[in-house]
């Protein structure tokens, strides 16, 4: 068995233990995702503002007072969403959450039969009914769609990386348990 040393180690499993720490983070933490990409978007937001704010003073006159308009818009929506970054998972989170019941009712208005005054409980309706009611609970949380997605990538990532590290380690011992010094890989010409 071969022994490595420190930087040996950090070189071979460096890459694979920080992609289990982001996948931690994110299954434990997936507030955290929503509101760096709210951040993210929310700085891009505000030096776009910048820049169109100084377009806007030094450039030409023409439509001067359109791109200071602009700039004003775009960095009192960068500043709003700075102070509020996970505006954006919660609207993306109600949006998917309206999609799905209009969805479902419309599913279910298509699949409703009826047996004399019964009504005939098909696979179809049950799943119509399913998706209007996870509509119903997005819209009432709407972070549990971006939870439940982060949660599964961070259990994807940790998964990954358990696995590349694995193979790191296997993968170079196999290699140099086959290496004999007195052979020379050489090609015929």
């Amino acid at each position: 068995m071969k022994k490595y040393t420190v930087p040996q180690l950090l070189s071979l499993l460096g890459m694979p233990a920080l992609t289990v720490v982001l996948g931690l983070i994110l299954l434990l933490s997936p507030d955290t995702a929503s509101a760096l990409v709210g951040k993210l978007l929310g700085w891009i937001a505000v030096l776009v503002g910048l820049g169109l704010g100084a377009h806007g003073i030094l450039g030409s006159a023409a439509s001067r007072n359109n791109r200071i308009l602009w700039a004003v818009i775009c960095f009192a929506g960068g500043v709003w969403l700075l102070m509020h970054p996970l505006t954006i998972a919660k609207f993306l989170g109600r949006v998917l959450g309206l999609a799905l019941m209009i969805r479902g009712g419309q599913a279910a208005a298509k699949h409703i039969r009826y047996q004399g005054k019964k009504l005939l409980i098909s696979r179809s309706l049950v799943i119509a009914a399913v998706a209007v009611i996870v509509g119903a609970v997005l819209v009432i949380l709407p972070l549990a769609s971006s939870r439940m997605l982060f949660n599964v990538l961070g259990i994807v990532m940790i998964c990954a990386g358990i696995a590349e590290g694995y193979d790191r380690i296997k993968g170079r011992k196999l290699l140099d348990e086959g290496q004999d010094p007195n052979i020379i890989d050489v090609e015929k010409v």
